[in-house]
C-alpha cells in the first residue's frame, strides 16, 4: 500500500466519522426541538380534571402543636388533566352544622399555579391548624371539635355540578382563628 493510498483511506475514514457525528448532532437537535414544541402543545391542550375521574383520600399528622391534613387526588382517567387554585374547605360539628367561626385562610407559602396531573398521578393540598390548647380562648381548652370536612375544588365539575368530597374525621382546631389551606400542588403535597 502506498503513502497516498494510506492517506486517502485515513481521509475517507475521517470524513465518514465526521458525517456520522454531524448527523447525530442534527438528530439530537431535531429531537429536542420537536419534544419542546410537543410539551408546549400538551400543556395547552390539557383540560381541567373532571370530578368523575378523581378519587380523594387524606393523610394526617401532628407535629409541634400543629395538625397537618394532606388531601390527595388520584387521576383515574386515561388522560392527563389539570387542577389549579385553592380548594374551599368547610368543617362541620357533630350536629352536622358548619363551623363558620373556623374560617379558611389561603396560605402564602405555596403560590397558586396550574398543575398537570398525569393519568394515574396525584396532586393535592394541605390544611394546617394549631391542635394544642390556647389559653384564654373560649371554650377554655381553645379547641372546637369538628367531625367532618367538606372539600370543594375550584373549576372542577362532577355530573355538571361543582366537585365536592367529604371526609369523616375528628379534627379540633385550637387557635380560635381558623385554619390555613395551601394551593393545589403536584404530587403528594408537602406541609
Amino acid at each position: 500500500m502506498t503513502y497516498v493510498t494510506k492517506n486517502r483511506s485515513f481521509f475517507l475514514a475521517s470524513l465518514f466519522a465526521l458525517v456520522i457525528i454531524v448527523a447525530s448532532v442534527s438528530s439530537v437537535i431535531t429531537w429536542s426541538l420537536t419534544n419542546q414544541s410537543s410539551v408546549k402543545t400538551t400543556l395547552k391542550s390539557v383540560h381541567p380534571c373532571s370530578g368523575n375521574s378523581l378519587s380523594a383520600f387524606e393523610q394526617h399528622q401532628s407535629a409541634g402543636g400543629s395538625m397537618y391534613v394532606s388531601v390527595i387526588f388520584l387521576n383515574n382517567s386515561k388522560t392527563d388533566c389539570s387542577l389549579v387554585g385553592f380548594p374551599i374547605v368547610s368543617l362541620y360539628n357533630a350536629g352536622g352544622f358548619p363551623m363558620i367561626h373556623e374560617s379558611q385562610r389561603n396560605s402564602s407559602w405555596i403560590s397558586s399555579r396550574r398543575v398537570i396531573v398525569s393519568s394515574g398521578g396525584v396532586a393535592g393540598f394541605v390544611i394546617q391548624f394549631a391542635d394544642g390548647a390556647v389559653p384564654w380562648v373560649d371554650p377554655p381548652q381553645g379547641c372546637r371539635a369538628a367531625t367532618s370536612m367538606e372539600v370543594k375544588l375550584p373549576n372542577v365539575l362532577q355530573y355538571d355540578l361543582p366537585f365536592m368530597t367529604y371526609f369523616s374525621m375528628p379534627l379540633a382546631p385550637c387557635d380560635g382563628g381558623g385554619f390555613e389551606v395551601t394551593a393545589i400542588q403536584k404530587g403528594e403535597p408537602l406541609p
